[in-house]
This record gives C-alpha cells, structure tokens and sequence, in this order.
C-alpha cells in the first residue's frame, strides 16, 4: 500500500492497512466483537443481517455487512478452523469454540460457534451463525432462591437427585439460566468428588 500509495476514499493509510490484515488473517468485519467484554451473542443471521445482543438486553444491528454469502462462509470456516471443525456441503451444520480470552478486569471468557450453511439455509443467507460468549456467573443456590429463579424446596431436590447420581436433564432457551442453575448445583457436590465436563466439538 505504501509502496504503491493505493487510497481507497474514506480511509486514512492506518485504516486500509488494519483492514486489511482484519480479512487476511483475522475475521472481518467480526473481529472487533469476538473479543468484547460487553456482548453476550452475536447472530449471523445472513450474510448481510448481522446482529449484536449486548448483556443488558439490548440488540443492536451491526452497519457492516460480508461482502457476499460465500465471504460470510469463508470467515465462519477461519473461525471453527480453531476447533478442528469443518462446515461445507458435506457437513452444513458445524459447532465449535474459540479459544478462551481474558478480559481487561480478568474475567475468562469463552466464545461457542454454531453454524449452519446451504442446503440446511437458505442459499441466499449464505451462512446463519449463533456465536455465544459465555461469561462466567458466581451465582449460587441463595441467589437462585431471592430472585424467585426457583424455591429452596426445589433447588435441594435437584441437588439431592444430583448427589444420588440420579440423571437430570436440563432445558431451556437461549439465556433462560441453564448453565447458571447447573453452576449452583454443582456447588453441593463434594470436593472429593470429580466432575467430568463434556462438550459435543
């Protein structure tokens, strides 16, 4: 660029070449998103839809578009490439995870991809993507309990049933407390007890 003095109008020298290096070798226009300490998911609805759910409820929909369905893909699969996982026609529907980043505060933060391409999608979506960053949550069973989450009764028959090694399944919506009540649950589990931890990748 320097060499050369290519311009392209609305961008000073420093802009271009950060551009650039964004969709060479990081991931485009979601680079600045993946690593944010204030969203909780990002959707890809399509390749020009893309949606930001920040963790105050509010969904605010990105300016910046792929610049077509197949540079929409060619991102995703730079993306799950972390994970060992592949998404093209063989295998249109794909899960993976980033690596786990630290925030600014210190806070571990991990970020889970799920994908889906054509022929599952429309062909004209190019690609529809769910990417969550899970931040943690230091809420135990109290907490569950003041902000009416669920009962005392309720919350010590599930973690009598756990203890007991009894099979519990636990269901729900995006964002409806999955992962939180398991996290208080397994806080009655004793610490000469191993947890084994298994994630579908």
């Amino acid at each position: 660029i320097r060499d050369n003095k290519y311009e392209v109008e609305g961008f000073t020298f420093e802009e271009l070449t950060e551009k650039i290096f964004s969709e060479m070798a990081e991931y485009s226009i979601l680079t600045p998103y993946l690593y944010s300490s204030d969203l909780e998911e990002i959707n890809i609805n399509s390749w020009n839809d893309i949606a930001l759910t920040y963790l105050d409820g509010r969904i605010e929909k990105v300016s910046e578009t792929f610049n077509s369905p197949k540079h929409g893909v060619d991102i995703i699969k730079r993306l799950l490439q972390h994970s060992g996982m592949v998404i093209d026609n063989a295998n249109p529907i794909a899960q993976g995870h980033l690596p786990p980043f630290t925030t600014k505060g210190g806070t571990k933060i991990n970020t889970r991809i799920t994908a889906i391409k054509d022929p599952v999608a429309d062909k004209d979506c190019g690609i529809c993507v769910s990417i969550r960053l899970l931040h943690p949550q230091r809420i135990d069973r109290d907490e569950l309990v003041r902000g009416e989450f669920a009962t005392k009764e309720m919350l010590d028959f599930l973690c009598m049933c756990l203890r007991y090694g009894i099979s519990i399944v636990i269901a729900g919506a995006t964002s409806s407390g999955k992962t939180t009540l398991l996290n208080a649950m397994l806080q009655s589990v004793p610490d000469k007890k191993r947890i084994f931890s298994i994630e579908s990748g």
